[in-house]
């Protein structure tokens, strides 16, 4: 039997802004009153079409609906700022907060689609990251991953903890919204303790809502497993949340390429990478 495919997806935190907006901004009546959000979905709409133009699916949606993701997905994310100005030597360029969804992806596949993502929005916008932003992985195996496999990827969440948050800024190590699956167990102890819990979500029936819960009581944190906590039901997937925001596409892929390598450490299979 053939092993599962492995399928990724990524939500991109970014500023951005339209070159052509000074253009654009003239459809509009009163631009300069009508409110930031109306001048964000403004801006989203010219990106999608722009991207359209360049052979991408985009469609513009402030929230998922659903798990199709048909295509590039420019929404938001409140804790992006709608509007933010960038001094220049001459003026002030502003930017405008995004979040965008990436279709449904296949490994063998992500490479090539990041990239080609990435060569179109540049080619209609420039690109700004700051503390605000962060780039969000989710993973998943088949239609959901199984509970052995979230067990054993969990097992690895609270082993590697301290090894994984060494290598992210100060800024995401202390964010919000992905803090430590394990910040409250510092001692060697609690964390086993912690791992004995894990092992006993195997033979729950409620095993895989235990597990979620136990891992992340709320998504805002650095892994998040609460759209796998019911068998058959949403999303399906492990979403990694810890990595900065990512300017191009190399800073993209290669968070895709840990997270994919780290789930298949734990759950001793190879994805095509």
């Amino acid at each position: 039997m053939e092993p599962a495919l492995t399928t990724v997806g990524v939500e991109l935190e970014l500023f951005v802004n339209f070159r052509d907006i000074a253009n654009r901004s003239g459809e509009i009546n009163n631009w300069d009153n009508i409110g930031d959000y109306d001048r964000n979905k403004h801006v989203r709409n010219w990106i999608a079409e722009g991207l359209r133009n360049r052979d991408l699916k985009a469609y513009v949606q402030d929230e998922p609906v659903g798990g199709n993701f048909p295509g590039w997905g420019l929404g938001l994310d409140f804790s992006v700022t709608f509007e933010k100005k960038k001094e220049k030597e001459v003026d002030m360029e502003k930017f405008y907060g995004i979040e965008i969804r990436s279709p449904i992806l296949p490994v063998s596949i992500y490479h090539t689609e990041i990239s080609k993502f990435y060569n179109s929005l540049t080619s209609i916008c420039d690109i700004m990251i700051d503390a605000e932003c962060s780039t969000h992985v989710h993973i998943r195996r088949g239609k959901e991953w199984s509970l052995d496999e979230l067990i054993s990827i969990s097992r690895g969440i609270i082993r590697d903890e301290d090894e994984v948050f060494k290598h992210f800024p100060p800024q995401r190590q202390a964010s919000d919204y992905a803090k430590r699956n394990r910040q409250n167990c510092t001692e060697p102890k609690e964390v086993e303790e912690l791992l004995t819990e894990i092992n006993r979500c195997s033979t729950m029936a409620e095993g895989r809502a235990k597990l979620a819960h136990l891992i992340s009581p709320s998504k805002d944190f650095a892994w998040n497993l609460d759209n796998a906590k019911d068998a058959g039901k949403g999303y399906g997937t492990v979403e990694f949340r810890l990595p900065p925001g990512s300017s191009d596409a190399e800073g993209c892929t290669k968070w895709v390429s840990c997270v994919i390598k780290f789930v298949d450490r734990w759950t001793n299979q190879v994805s095509i990478d």
